[in-house]
C-alpha cells in the first residue's frame, strides 16, 4: 500500500470514525503529506511497509 492511501484511509478514519474537527484532519493531513515528500525527495520508498522508524 502506498503511503499516500493510507493517509487518505487514516484521514477518512479521523473524520467518520473519531469525528474529529476539521481543523485537526487537516493539521494530520499536513503533517503527514510533508512527511511523504521528505521521504520523496530524499529518495526513499513511500510504500507504507518499506518506511521505517529510522525514517521517521
Amino acid at each position: 500500500m502506498l503511503f499516500r492511501q493510507a493517509i487518505d484511509e487514516f484521514l477518512l478514519y479521523l473524520q467518520i470514525e473519531k469525528n474529529y474537527s476539521l481543523n485537526t484532519v487537516d493539521s494530520y493531513a499536513y503533517d503527514l503529506r510533508c512527511f511523504e515528500n521528505f521521504l520523496s525527495q530524499h529518495g526513499y520508498s513511500v510504500q507504507l511497509n518499506d518506511i521505517t522508524k529510522t525514517h521517521v
